[in-house]
């Protein structure tokens, strides 16, 4: 977290996350149809609603690098397309949201009868509590400005530039937002059991 100059990428780092679509689909099936491992409320439904929100992150950040790729991709330089530019802040925006409430989720799961052992903290926590930081501020941009915590020279509002996003104080590069979400799809497939089989 530290200040960084917003200013729109002519060129990005972004790259999508890969994963075995065949497990990503048979995890969200099983969680949300057919799971046993939590039969009763309210695990099964912080179980259902993590499956959902972990595949969701990814599935938003990766429409985010599909678009800022064509973004940069355009020739010319004096009619950059913002449509595009703003579509791709909305979608980064969902994949912080979607990737916040995921690890609530998580936490509370791993929490939840003595589960601590048998489910390994995010690692490394302080990148998840960068995101929620950010998520958060976010939220409540507009007290930020209000009390002076957003400066002139930062971003008033969520940016993308070609390394990742930055609010005010906050910068977070895109390679440990994609660290961070597949690091959350996997402990959520270890839960289910997908990476047993």
């Amino acid at each position: 977290m530290f200040n960084k100059e917003p200013k729109v990428p002519r060129q990005t780092n972004i790259l999508p996350i890969k994963f075995d679509d065949t497990n990503t689909e048979k995890f969200l099936l099983d969680s949300l149809f057919g799971i046993e491992t939590f039969k009763t409320n309210p695990e099964r439904a912080w179980l259902m609603n993590l499956s959902r929100l972990s595949d969701k992150a990814r599935h938003e950040y990766n429409l985010t690098c599909g678009i800022m790729q064509s973004f940069t991709n355009e020739k010319s330089e004096k009619h950059l397309n913002t449509f595009l530019y703003q579509d791709a802040i909305n979608h980064m925006e969902n994949a912080l949201n979607a990737l916040t409430r995921g690890v609530k989720y998580y936490d509370r799961l791993r929490k939840s009868r003595n589960n601590t052992e048998k489910y390994e903290k995010l690692k490394p926590r302080e990148n998840f509590n960068t995101v929620i930081l950010l998520r958060n501020a976010i939220e409540h941009t507009d007290e930020h400005i209000l009390k002076g915590k957003i400066i002139e020279g930062q971003a008033h509002s969520l940016f993308i530039n070609e390394d990742g996003i930055l609010l005010g104080a906050f910068f977070i590069d895109f390679d440990t937002i994609s660290k961070i979400i597949s690091e959350l799809h996997k402990r959520t497939l270890d839960i289910v059991g997908v990476n047993k089989s």
